[in-house]
């Protein structure tokens, strides 16, 4: 579910001119929401899951993070 939620973030966000629009639907606004997406991928490495999921949820959370410093 993470992965797919993390995709459709990212894919609102290549769509959109205004990436504020997207990130005002998240309460934990911009920084928190990809905290949050980078704290699922350490946490389900930290328990042993290694499914090959776990490639594209890294990609997933290493795009978003581009989207930290960009206004």
């Amino acid at each position: 579910m993470s992965v797919h939620l993390a995709s459709t973030l990212l894919a609102n966000l290549e769509r959109t001119e205004f990436p504020e629009s997207v990130w005002g639907r998240f309460a934990a606004g911009r920084a928190g929401t990809i905290n949050w997406y980078a704290e699922v991928a350490r946490r389900l490495r930290a328990a042993g899951f290694a499914a090959p999921i776990m490639a594209e949820l890294d990609s997933v959370v290493r795009e978003l993070e581009t989207y930290r410093a960009k206004d």
